[in-house]
């Protein structure tokens, strides 16, 4: 005989284990939006403890650029030498900074000479950057600039110098190269292998003068002065996630020209 009463208790035994399961499809998914919050906001967290620290570190190279010995070849941050021709150097923190001088890169307002050893630029380029930077870019010097620098990547839109590399080069007016300040990549591109090599090798050793002069044919002026540009470009960047990048283009003493020259008196 049919007993009414065990058909009742099968059917609230299956609502009840409907329930059980949306309420536990309900929890996982509550469970998993908990754990991807706690990830976004460690995320957040350790992104900005990035930014935090290589701000700190900027702050850190701007203050040893602003009271280094004009004589030195490198900067001391957190105890790691950082030379000046754009080498990556790993410091505490898991940072790479890198510190390029601007006299070591190619002025496109009086770079002409040394542009014609890149083998990416000819003749008629090399006329057209000259008459694309115009007068009013030349004059160094706050007080005498008249307005904004062009930006680097103006030149590839220059007909036939959509694809010239800019890397290398500067709009920093500067009649003075120093070769010795070069990055690797533009000496590599600047000479022949064996030639590029050496440089690096010597770039900093003692009484390396004649040698270089010898290599390169350039006079003192190119060889013999670390720290004739009162720009600086730094990069510092982490090695770990998350992968952050800042660049910095430092301006050591923005008031070089006296302030008595700049009145006339």
């Amino acid at each position: 005989m049919h007993n009414p009463n065990r058909s009742q208790s099968g059917v609230a035994l299956i609502q009840v284990l409907l329930i059980c399961a949306i309420l536990l499809l309900f929890v996982v998914q509550l469970s998993k939006e908990s754990r991807d919050q706690v990830k976004t906001a460690l995320h957040f967290k350790e992104r900005a403890l990035a930014e935090v620290e290589i701000q700190s570190t900027l702050n850190k190279v701007q203050f040893a650029l602003l009271t280094r010995d004009s004589s030195a070849k490198s900067v001391a941050i957190d105890g790691a030498p950082i030379p000046f021709h754009g080498e990556e150097v790993l410091i505490d923190g898991g940072l790479k900074v890198s510190l390029q001088d601007e006299a070591g890169l190619l002025s496109l307002p009086y770079g002409a000479e040394y542009l014609k050893r890149l083998p990416e630029f000819n003749a008629q380029q090399i006329e057209q950057l000259l008459l694309w930077q115009g007068t009013s870019h030349l004059a160094s010097g706050p007080t005498n600039r008249s307005g904004v620098m062009p930006v680097l990547n103006e030149v590839n839109l220059l007909p036939g110098l959509e694809n010239v590399p800019v890397n290398g080069l500067t709009h920093f007016p500067t009649k003075f190269y120093a070769l010795l300040l070069s990055p690797d990549a533009l000496l590599d591109r600047m000479f022949k292998p064996g030639v590029a090599e050496r440089i690096k090798k010597v770039r900093y050793a003692d009484n390396a003068y004649n040698e270089l002069q010898q290599l390169t044919g350039f006079d003192y002026e190119s060889l013999g002065n670390f720290s004739n540009s009162n720009m600086i470009q730094v990069r510092v960047e982490t090695v770990k996630k998350p992968y952050l990048s800042r660049g910095e283009r430092f301006e050591i003493n923005p008031f070089y020209a006296s302030p008595i020259q700049a009145l006339g008196l």
